[in-house]
Order: C-alpha cells, then structure tokens, then sequence
C-alpha cells in the first residue's frame, strides 16, 4: 500500500497528546459492505497494560484512551471500553490528524495523565483485515527489546533511553519472577535461572534523577522446549538456529521435531549456510514456525551443490515452515540447481506459508525467491519484496522455480522482483504443471534472449492453471512470451488482469498481451493501451478468450465495481470470480491495484502510465 505516513509529534507537558497524520485513502480498504470505497475500516491495539507502557495505574481498568481522528473541524472520537485495550470502528477514508489522550480513572475525575516526553516516539502502522494499527505509548522511559522470551539458564541484554537525557542513567528490577537467581544487572544484562518457574517477569527501568520517570517490558520465559508440537524447541540465536534438525536421539534436535523462532537472528556471512534437511534421505519433516521474526545474512556460495536454501527438503503433510522473514539473502550459485531462499525443495503435503525473502539468488534451473521446486507442495501467502533479484537459465521464478503438477499449489503470493533467464522465466512462478491462483507480481520478466516468459508464469503447461491473477510489469525475450502466461497448449488461463506496458518479442511474432499457446483461455483482461512488440493492438480486436485478452481501459485499472462485478469473470466449472471478502483488498479508486489480505509486507502494486 502506498502508505502516506507522517508523523507529527506534538509533546503536551500536562495533556500528552499524541498526534499522527496518516492517510486511510492508502492504508484502509473498503469492506465487503462498503463497495462505494468510501469507507475505511480500522482496529487499534494499544499495545499491552499499563504497566507494561509506563503508566501510573497498574491495572488496565483503571486506564481510558480516548482515540480522536480529525479532519479539519470535523472531530470523531472512539474510546475503549473498560478493561479493554483495542479500538474498532469506520470512518471516510481521508486523511486524518489523530490525537490519543490516556486518562487515569483513579482518581475519580478521569483527569488526563501528564505523561511527559517520549523518547522515540509512539509508533503506528496502519493496516485492516488481519492487522492492526499498532500504537506503543512510552512515558519518558522505553525499555528495548520489547515483548521477547527468554530461555532458562541464559541472559538477554536490555537497553533504556530517557527522553532528552543522552546521558541519563536508570536502575533496574525484575519482578514476579519465582527465583531469585533470576537477576538484572545494574547495566540491564537479565540473567534468568535456570530454575525459574514463572512463565513470565517483568524488566523495569527507573530513570535516576526522577523515579517517576519509569518504563517496563514483559518477557515470556520459555524452558527452551522438548520438540513437540506443544512445547516447541527454542531458536533465539545463531547456535541453536545452526542446531536445528543436527541430533538423531529420541527427544533431541531431530528433523521431525518442532521448532519456534523468538528473536530476530543474524547469521554470520561466513562458512556457507548448510541447509536443514539437506537431503531426500535426511529431509525436514517437522515444523519450524518462525514467529514473525527475520533471520538476516543468509549466505550460501557452494559451486556445483544442488538443493540449496534455508532448508534443503520439506517433505511430508506434517512439514511446515511458516511466519518466517529473511532478510539480505545471498545464494550464488551458476549451475547449481534447486534453489530457494526458504527451500530447496518442497515435497508430497509439505507446506511454506506466509514467508518473506528480500536479497539476490541465482542459479541454474529451479531458482525461486522462496522455494526452488514445489513437488506436491503447497506455498501459500509468501511475497518477494522489490529489492530482490532472481536470475537463472531456466524455470525461475519470483516466488517459486518449478510448480509440478497435480495438487502442487502456489497461492496468495506475490512477488516484486525482477526475474530474468533464458527459459520458462515467470514473475511468480517459472514454470507450472499445478494450480497458481490469487498471486500478483509486480517486476519485469525476462530478458533480450530466451523463450517461454511471462508476467506470472513462464511455462503454463501440462494442464497447469493459472486464474485470479494479475501482473503489471514488462515482459520481454525472443518468443512465445505473455503478459500473464505461456503455454504447450495444455493449460488453462482465466480470470486474470496484464496490466503491464509492454509485451516485446525480438525474434518471432509468437506473443499475446496475455498468453502465448495455451489451449484454454477466458475472461481475461488486459490494459488497452499496452504495446506488443511496440504496437498497440486496434481498439476492440482482442477477445476474452484469446491469447490478447479483452481491452481494460485506465477508468477500470483501480475501479473497484469492475473488479467486483461477477459478470466480468468466469465463474463455472470450479472457477470463481475475484474473492474480496477473504482473499483480496479492493483496489482503492486511484492508485492502488487488488492487495491480498492476511500476506505481509507494505503492499503498493500500481500501474505504470
């Protein structure tokens, strides 16, 4: 989403108020009721207790926030109900000021607190669906890291900033913790005891030349986990990352057992990283849940070692790799095959869902921004970001490398990446026997030489599908090139939107604004003005159903009626029209394509005049 976001923070010394400017015609979407597009939904967190922001009552109950959007004199506020620290409601997408105001109900009159200075400021991120506008308050001390675990027996380094005090020092305490071998140190270093039973304590830091001054976190304490789905094992850091799946031993490490990540980790960008699950007879068949978290410096330059990624084979319905970013990537390779930023390969019921890769990956054949080769798989809700490149020969994808057939399946995915290589290149997906459906990419596809590109997919073959897509980048090559798709004329594209300016063939006139060679085609669509081999087609002469697909005029790219009108689409035979209740944002009128809902990252898609 192009978020319009600016933050203006005015420090009031006895109202506290904070203020934002923010533009929900960018960062809120119409809802299933609201087809105008002129409503916006939100919900806020208010991100955790009292306590755990700073503030003098302890209990939430005791705490009133009234959430103010203004838009000149017009002035709507929302305020929680007792006890509770999330706000929900619509508004006119516009843009906004908003002012938070906390109360303190202790004393009977609901008096605004006098909070004082904050030190970075509250953050806030806008989003709907299944996110939410986040807003930290922190009186005039922030303790960092926010909301982290902790593993008995090991320690964890705490930072406090006072507000304009660089020179500031702080006392610190740990409470409710149920040993008292569990200490902090007079420079925030938190020493958990490795007999601490309390699954969580609290981490405070009072500011020394005014003890009002104070700020504190919650640390959940973990026992570091026994590897079942229940209880998983713990991966903070860089050795207990590198342990995952290495022991063999009933209730060790093993490749069956289930992991969770609770800190960002940054590797070290040397040895080569060594895949977990680095083979088909040593293959990762548990689950690692990431957490949201990011694991940066991702390096692997092994010449000639196929199957190479964060992990090697994921195989088997019980294998899932999910909520996992990485950041920095770099896997260098040149005649390596089967490469992935999350993995190699994909295999038989194993699944990789919401996943994030930003870096460089190349490769052979089976390069893919996420998964190399999906065999049976499923990669669903994963994104690409615009700072990534992915090069090979051939089957290259921004997403996945090789979708196979059957039940093989890549959905709700998008990539912004540039792809290039000389054959079956895709912006989503190189080459798929299987189903890619709900996916978008943004980059462009291909390059002087090759054959067998397009936007979303380069090869759509087999009886491959490929529906409810969209692309918006250039695709370019020597033939057999589609704004959406290519194909062995056993394959199916339907429903889908090219909406990028060019299509360019350099060798022979085999190329569609939508598809080259497939055998079924329908409901398809794409931008009247885009130009094939630097021509643009007569007004009218391409047809749904045909490998140039019907024309779609500027006044509908971002029109969220045409998008949402059932008639305009496919809808028998197992296919259905564009789902914006459960899988997609409406575009927002103006400068904002379809976004999937419940994938992550800042989702701006727009198309280039």
């Amino acid at each position: 989403m192009k978020n319009q976001f600016r933050v203006l923070a005015f420090l009031g010394v006895v109202f506290s108020l904070l203020i934002f400017t923010f533009s929900l015609t960018t960062c809120s979407n119409p809802t299933e009721d609201e087809e105008s597009g002129e409503m916006g939904t939100f919900t806020i967190n208010l991100g955790g207790n009292g306590r755990a922001v700073g503030y003098p009552p302890s209990n939430i109950n005791d705490i009133r926030f009234v959430v103010k959007f203004m838009q000149g004199a017009t002035i709507m506020p929302f305020e929680n109900t007792p006890g509770s620290m999330t706000l929900s409601g619509k508004i006119p997408i516009g843009v906004y000021t908003v002012e938070v105001e906390v109360f303190d109900k202790t004393d009977g009159t609901n008096s605004v607190l006098a909070v004082g200075g904050l030190t970075t400021g509250p953050t806030i991120t806008i989003h709907t669906g299944n996110n939410d506008i986040h807003v930290t308050l922190y009186k005039t001390v922030k303790v960092t890291p926010d909301l982290h675990t902790v593993v008995v027996g090991n320690n964890k380094q705490f930072n406090a900033d006072v507000h304009n005090d660089l020179w500031a020092t702080v006392t610190w305490e740990v409470s409710d913790n149920n040993n008292m071998g569990t200490t902090i140190s007079s420079s925030g270093l938190l020493t958990v005891a490795a007999g601490e039973t309390a699954s969580e304590i609290w981490v405070t830091a009072t500011y020394s030349s005014d003890p009002t001054w104070r700020g504190s976190t919650k640390v959940d304490i973990s026992d570091g986990g026994d590897g079942t789905t229940t209880n998983p094992f713990i991966v903070y850091d860089v050795a207990t990352l590198q342990r995952v799946g290495t022991e063999t031993a009933v209730g060790g490490w093993r490749l069956d057992a289930s992991y969770k990540q609770t800190e960002d980790i940054t590797l070290p960008t040397t040895p080569n990283w060594a895949p977990i699950g680095p083979s088909t007879t040593n293959p990762f068949t548990g689950t690692y849940e990431g957490n949201g978290k990011t694991i940066t410096d991702l390096t692997i330059n092994a010449p000639a070692v196929d199957y190479q990624g964060l992990f090697g084979y994921v195989l088997g319905a019980a294998a899932v790799v999910k909520n996992l970013n990485l950041a920095s990537v770099s896997i260098t390779g040149t005649t390596e095959s089967y490469i992935g930023g999350v993995a190699a390969q994909v295999q038989n019921g194993g699944l990789i869902e919401n996943c994030s890769v930003q870096g460089s990956i190349s490769g052979f054949d089976n390069i893919g921004g996420i998964v190399g080769h999906n065999y049976f798989g499923t990669v669903r809700g994963c994104y690409v970001t615009s700072v990534t490149t992915i090069t090979g020969r051939m089957d290259i994808g921004g997403v996945v490398g090789y979708n196979w057939s059957g039940s093989s399946l890549v959905e709700k995915c998008y990539a912004e990446a540039d792809v290039s290589g000389i054959q079956s290149v895709g912006g989503v997906v190189g080459i798929s026997n299987g189903t890619v459906q709900n996916c978008y990419a943004t980059g462009n596809v291909g390059s002087t030489t090759g054959v067998q590109k397009g936007g979303v997919i380069g090869g759509n073959s087999n009886g491959g599908t490929v529906q409810n897509c969209y692309s918006t980048g250039n695709v370019i090559g020597q033939y057999s090139l589609g704004g959406i798709s290519t194909g062995n004329s056993v394959g199916t594209v339907q429903n889908c939107v090219a909406l990028g300016k060019n299509v360019t063939a350099s060798l022979v006139t085999q190329r569609g604004r939508i598809d080259y060679g497939t055998s079924s085609r329908s409901n398809n669509y794409a931008r009247d003005d885009m130009l094939v081999d630097g021509t643009a087609l007569t007004p009218g002469t391409g047809l749904h159903n045909d490998e140039h697909g019907a024309d779609l005029t500027s006044a509908n790219w971002y029109n969220a009626t045409w998008w949402n009108n059932a008639a305009n689409w496919n809808t028998s035979g197992g296919a259905s029209a564009w789902d914006f209740t459960n899988v997609w944002y409406p575009p927002d009128g103006t400068s904002l394509l379809p976004t999937l809902r419940g994938v992550g990252g800042t989702q701006t898609p727009g198309v280039t005049p």
